[in-house]
């Protein structure tokens, strides 16, 4: 029984033996693969992925286990000098990472002693591991110019990586990433120019760094504030044009209105149309604009006096006679009909508008303060240029008499007129006096309400309409209801005339 429980065990001990010589393990090495691997023990790549079913990726540190290995075939390791953090390695052995913060360490040591293709290599395995650390280093190994993988578009993704990622903020991984990324903004390297996330992300890197800052910001600096000011610069140069654009535009339309301005003031004081003008320069002549012209018609001794002068640039005739065949005392010159002048009768009216005034809600009409000529074509009359006889729609003054004769037959037609004691001649009315002011540009005549007095006709300039008994038989006085007891004229307000 004895010897065979000893059988026994050394049968399971050779067993054990064998199966361990047919499995053996290998940690990957930087720069090899499934293949390589499989073609180093002697057995296929299918076999060895069989026997490693954790993972199909094949990283820098992995265990893998080697099913019945052949022939070894030795390859030359990497020898990676270590730096400050007690790896134990040799230029003999290769590093060995096992797991990202080794890798980073490795990675950040080579990266430190500027081995930037090497260290390139664990900082992505690093990366790719979620080691937010790696990104800084690989953003600078990437922006080296010397190197063939230089790259400053993928530097600016790992910087701006690593500006997402690492915590705290006081870190060298955030703090100097910040940084670059503003340079690059900056200088529109790697990234598109834009100098205000410049400055934002300067202003980041500022907020954590604390003082004093290294001499890279401080170029950075220097160059961002340069490039702020001449922003500025072009922005107020912009705006300034923009402003002289729209002033030039202004002026250019203020002086537009004041030609229009004046044109209308130039139409408006010569006051002749185009047609006018023709026909003025057709009979080579104008109406005469001064003196007194009398007329008689001897039919029915009918007799009328008119007398030129200008009203705003209208060329006028004021009238006077013993007949009914003028309705109006003022016509106004509109040019040649037939070789003969023409006159029609207008009278400047004063412009109203409707208002409601008080509480009754009656609309009133109520003066502007402007004036329109109201012209009635259906009333006028026609001088021949000889000015001969003055030729009317109900029938001509064919005969042009003096100014004595002209008062002689309105003395014998008119039986109110009395002799004037001073010199013989008549008291004989007379068209209205015409008088025109230049500062307001009007055309004024005594008022036909008070005679030219400017007293109210009502109260005759008392203020009051008479007096009545009270019940206590006392004198009371009433204000004129015309004159609201102002004792002026309601019509002319007390100046004695009117503009027409």
């Amino acid at each position: 029984m004895t010897r065979f429980r000893i059988l026994f065990f050394i049968v399971a001990l050779l067993c054990a033996m064998s199966l361990q010589a047919q499995r053996c393990e290998h940690i990957v090495q930087r720069g090899e693969n499934f293949s390589s691997i499989a073609q180093k023990y002697g057995i296929t790549v299918e076999e060895l992925k069989a026997s490693n079913p954790a993972s199909s990726s094949c990283y820098v540190g992995r265990k893998l286990l080697i099913p019945n290995p052949g022939q070894v075939i030795e390859r030359k390791p990497v020898k990676v000098e270590p730096y400050d953090y007690g790896l134990t390695s040799s230029l003999e052995d290769s590093v060995l990472t096992k797991s990202s913060t080794t890798t980073y360490q490795v990675g950040e040591a080579l990266w430190k002693n500027n081995k930037y293709s090497e260290a390139i290599v664990y900082l992505n395995s690093a990366a790719e591991k979620g080691d937010v650390r790696a990104y800084y280093p690989l953003g600078d190994c990437y922006s080296q110019s010397s190197l063939d993988f230089h790259n400053d578009g993928t530097a600016a993704v790992m910087y701006l990586k690593a500006i997402k990622e690492m915590r705290p903020k006081n870190d060298v991984g955030y703090i100097m990433p910040c940084l670059r990324v503003s340079k690059y903004y900056l200088t529109g390297t790697g990234l598109k120019k834009d100098v205000k996330q410049a400055r934002y992300y300067y202003n980041e890197y500022k907020k954590y760094a604390g003082q004093p800052i290294c001499t890279e910001a401080k170029l950075l600096q220097k160059d961002l504030v340069a490039e702020e000011t001449a922003i500025a610069k072009a922005e107020n140069e912009k705006r300034l044009a923009v402003a002289k654009a729209e002033r030039a535009k202004r002026e250019a339309e203020q002086q537009r209105h004041r030609q229009q301005a004046t044109t209308a003031k130039n139409a408006k004081n010569n006051h002749v149309t185009n047609s006018q003008k023709a026909a003025n320069s057709e009979s080579g002549n104008k109406p005469p604009t001064n003196g007194g012209y009398y007329y008689l018609r001897t039919s029915d001794n009918t007799t009328a006096s008119i007398g030129f002068q200008i009203d705003d640039g209208d060329i006028c005739v004021s009238v006077l006679s013993n007949g009914s065949i003028f309705n109006g005392f003022m016509y106004v010159y509109k040019g040649i009909v037939n070789g003969k002048y023409k006159f029609v009768s207008y009278m400047k009216m004063p412009e109203t508008k409707p208002m409601v005034i008080g509480m009754s809600g009656i609309p009133i009409p109520v003066m502007t303060g402007k004036f329109y000529k109201s012209l009635n074509n259906m009333e006028c009359f026609f001088l021949p240029k000889d000015l001969r006889q003055l030729e009317v729609i109900s029938g001509t003054l064919n005969k042009r008499i003096t100014k004595e004769q002209f008062q002689k037959s309105f003395e014998d037609s008119n039986d109110s007129y009395t002799p004037s004691t001073s010199g013989g001649s008549v008291n004989m009315p007379r068209a209205p006096k015409i008088e025109y002011q230049k500062a307001d540009r009007r055309l004024y005549v005594p008022c036909r309400s008070c005679g030219g007095t400017g007293r109210c006709r009502t109260c005759n300039g008392t203020g009051d309409r008479g007096d009545t008994k009270n019940r206590d038989e006392t004198t009371m006085y009433w204000k004129c209801t015309s004159c609201r007891g102002s004792g002026r004229c309601d019509i002319c307000r007390g100046i004695g005339k009117i503009y027409r």
